[in-house]
C-alpha cells in the first residue's frame, strides 16, 4: 500500500470553530443563542458539569474524498445558583437556543415588613 492511500483513509483534522453566542437575560432566565449552520440536532451536545456550560456540534463540510469535520465549541462559566434540572436546548433551522432558568431562590423577593 503507497503512502498516499494510506493518508487518504486516515481521519482528517476537524476544524474547529469558536461562534459567536449571543446571551440574554430576564428575571425569568439567560438565553444562549448561536449559529451552528449545517448540523443536526443528534450532533450537538450540550453538558454541564458543576458551573460550567459545553457546548459541541459537529457537521461536515464539502463531499466525498474531500469532505473535512467541522466541530462548533464554546464553553462558559454559569453561575452555581441556576435551576440546572431545567435547561431546555433547542436547534432550529441551524440556529442553537439554550434556555437557563433562574432558580426560584435567586430571584427578587418582596418581604413583608410588620409591626411589633
Amino acid at each position: 500500500m503507497s503512502e498516499k492511500q494510506i493518508t487518504k483513509h486516515e481521519e482528517k483534522e476537524p476544524i474547529r470553530l469558536h461562534p459567536p453566542v449571543d446571551i440574554f437575560e430576564n428575571e425569568d432566565e439567560f438565553l444562549l443563542v448561536s449559529d451552528v449552520a449545517g448540523v443536526e440536532a443528534g450532533s450537538v451536545n450540550v453538558e454541564l458539569e458543576q458551573d460550567v456550560l459545553s457546548i459541541e456540534a459537529k457537521r461536515s463540510y464539502g463531499a466525498g474524498d474531500d469532505a473535512c469535520p467541522v466541530v462548533y465549541e464554546r464553553t462558559f462559566l454559569v453561575p452555581a445558583w441556576l435551576a440546572t434540572e431545567s435547561i431546555d436546548a433547542r436547534l432550529e433551522s441551524g440556529t442553537l437556543s439554550i434556555h437557563l432558568k433562574k432558580a426560584a431562590s435567586s430571584k427578587p423577593r418582596k418581604i413583608a415588613v410588620g409591626t411589633a
